[in-house]
């Protein structure tokens, strides 16, 4: 029997989506992450399309 994983990963398009939907939740966990870390409330939390400090930006 063949996995999901096989399957999206043989396909090009499906792959890439994937792919794609793996990186934007890993970048909406960082992107919450640094917020907290300086020290915006989460109940106003609005993602912007870029988050600078001092030391670093997120886009």
């Amino acid at each position: 029997k063949a996995t999901i994983a096989q399957i999206t990963g043989a396909c090009k398009t499906l792959a890439g989506n994937e792919y794609i939907a793996r990186h934007n939740s890993a970048a909406k966990v960082i992107h919450q992450a640094l917020a907290t870390t300086n020290r915006n409330p989460n109940y106003n939390y609005i993602p912007t399309p870029a988050l600078k400090n001092n030391r670093c930006n997120l886009y």
